[in-house]
């Protein structure tokens, strides 16, 4: 009876102690700040929680309006680090959101084998969004307006509140191109106003998809969603381009009353020409491997379905060989 209770005791005391970890993390982590969730450096027991909540809205409401609705306009938003040093990102809609997140696509950058890895150049899309935000923050009297417009940026948001960002903000204040529109929430904030101001309303901002002229100057505006451009353009001068501000990529097809249009570029950007007449004209995104990954999903499917099915069992032979049947009958003969 005693070697009993001794082992329960044992029993008890081995299952206390992870028991009552578990319980202190729980609680510190239920009743911890929510501003300090995400450092990793306090000394508290266990693994800290590196997720919190945040504000849900990353970006002004007006630049979130944009970006959501029909133009699909970017927000260019740009930081302020401790050294004088700056990062921007480009966003699109709300903001960029953990299920957006992917990480073979955050890492297409880096390059070599593990211990090393090395960075890629730039490319041409990186290049003009670096040389962008130069010319922003710089503040020398250059006009950003023809990359921001590429880019599809409509709207400038400056995410900081120290002085640092104060005097950034001051000096952004007399870029040409830009319209302060104020501080909010999210930061100070810009419009980009349209370059070719003797064709489009002052009121209008960046559009996703837009027409072009020969010249290279944005004549029409093109309503789009996230995913594909269905609207109807109206008839102008030889030599227009309708121009996405996405890279050129094989995958993008477009079609003006159901015939497709050439496909083209206009520098780093995916175009199309467009005829005289006007039309109802589509543009969507085809994956080149959509063929081959239907093929696959086919293929795997078949072979589930295959294995699925149920085989008969075969019977084992229970007969005689011709060799052995023979040697019986002569046995029996003998």
């Amino acid at each position: 009876m005693r070697g009993f209770s001794s082992r329960v005791l044992a029993l008890v005391l081995l299952l206390a102690g992870p028991l009552a970890g578990l319980a202190a993390w729980a609680v510190q982590n239920v009743v911890q700040p929510a501003g300090a969730a995400v450092h990793a450096d306090t000394a508290d027991l266990g693994a800290p929680r590196l997720v919190g909540p945040t504000d849900p809205r990353m970006l002004p409401a007006t630049a979130v309006d944009r970006g959501e609705g029909p133009e699909q306009t970017r927000t260019l938003l740009i930081s302020t680090g401790e050294d004088g040093t700056y990062s921007a990102s480009l966003m699109h809609g709300g903001g960029t959101t953990l299920d957006s997140l992917s990480t073979i696509a955050a890492a297409r950058d880096i390059l070599g084998n593990p211990g090393q890895e090395s960075v890629r150049d730039d490319d041409e899309v990186t290049a003009a969004l670096r040389a962008s935000v130069a010319t922003l923050v710089a503040a020398r009297g250059v006009d950003p307006r023809p990359e921001l417009e590429r880019l599809g940026v409509g709207f400038v948001v400056l995410g900081a509140a120290d002085t640092a960002a104060q005097l950034t903000a001051s000096r952004m204040d007399a870029v040409p191109g830009l319209t302060a529109v104020g501080p909010t929430d999210s930061g100070w904030l810009w419009r980009v106003t349209p370059l070719n101001d003797a064709v489009l309303q002052p009121a209008d901002v960046a559009h996703r998809v837009r027409i072009v002229d020969g010249k290279g100057a944005t004549i029409g505006l093109v309503r789009s969603d996230l995913t594909e451009a269905q609207a109807s353009v109206p008839k102008g001068p030889e030599g227009r381009l309708l121009v996405l501000a996405e890279r050129a990529d094989p995958g993008w097809t477009a079609w003006l009353d159901g015939r497709k249009l050439t496909s083209t570029t206009s520098g780093w950007s995916q175009a199309f020409t467009l005829p005289p007449q006007a039309g109802q004209v589509t543009v969507r995104y085809e994956s080149p491997w959509a063929l081959w990954s239907g093929i696959l999903q086919a293929a795997v499917i078949g072979l589930t379905v295959l294995l699925a099915l149920p085989m008969p069992a075969r019977r084992p032979n229970t007969g005689l060989s011709r060799d052995e049947g023979s040697l019986r009958k002569e046995y029996q003969n003998a």
